[in-house]
């Protein structure tokens, strides 16, 4: 929840200095990745649970539209119930595209026009930074993730508990590489031609990704019904960082 406190004191800097777009791009990334969890997380429920009321999946949709998620799902794990590692994994990584992706760029862009204060420009900086080293650590939680509906622990290439040295160097050069790279690079087209441009570039990249796994999504018999939207999500996802290539699950075999 840190990087969440140090974007509400951009919110301020942005009301201060009467920007507006770096206010509601701000705020959109605050709140957005939050809805879409929410999202995501009735429909993982409803495969891996199928039992669970809706009364129940609702309630649970409502504590990630209030990001008290990851603090329900920590205080639950020291109660001695394990979590639902795609779940905790998902919301990170959708964090990535609606999240971190808006930010990088409005900061960017923001910095490039040099309108503000020393101070103010020192701390968007900062933040920036922050958020990409947020970002990057975040994926780790792929390599952890357990059980269904992926069960990617079957499938892991580079266990990074298993040979910690030799794999965490491969998943650095791997993962944190290709998101910090992807979220420079388009947060850098957004900050030049602007943010509709960009907007439309990440929609044709999603669409391509969401397009492949739809492939593999609609012959698995879980998914009947949620494969459409489940590969959309998917490919929102991919956009800053692709899970799949060290988690080679089957269903995302057309992807990959």
């Amino acid at each position: 929840y840190a990087g969440y406190l140090m974007n509400v004191y951009v919110c301020m800097i942005a009301v201060k200095n009467n920007q507006v777009a770096l206010l509601v791009v701000t705020l959109c990334a605050m709140t957005v990745p939050c809805l879409t969890h929410s999202v995501n997380t009735f429909f993982v429920l409803s495969i891996v649970k199928p039992q669970m009321s809706r009364k129940d999946k609702l309630k649970e949709c409502a504590i990630c539209i209030l990001n008290l998620n990851r603090a329900v799902q920590a205080r639950r794990f020291l109660k001695g119930t394990p979590p639902i590692w795609s779940l905790l994994f998902k919301d990170k990584l959708g964090n990535l595209t609606l999240g971190v992706l808006p930010n990088v760029t409005i900061n960017l862009l923001e910095l490039s026009r040099g309108l503000m204060e020393p101070f103010d420009e020192a701390y968007i900086a900062l933040s920036t930074l922050v958020g990409l080293l947020a970002a990057v650590k975040s994926v780790m939680t792929v390599h952890k993730s357990v059980g269904p509906p992926g069960n990617m622990q079957k499938y892991r290439i580079w266990d990074i508990d298993n040979a910690p040295h030799f794999h965490i160097m491969m998943m650095i050069i791997i993962d944190f590489a290709q998101v910090v790279y992807r979220a420079i690079l388009f947060g850098s087209i957004g900050a030049i031609v602007g943010l509709p441009h960009l907007m439309l570039i990440v929609l044709c990249f999603s669409c391509a990704c969401a397009a492949l796994t739809f492939v593999g999504l609609s012959l698995i018999q879980a998914y009947d019904g949620f494969a459409t939207l489940m590969s959309a999500i998917t490919g929102l996802e991919d956009v800053l960082y692709d899970y799949t290539w060290l988690e080679p699950v089957p269903v995302y075999s057309f992807y990959i």
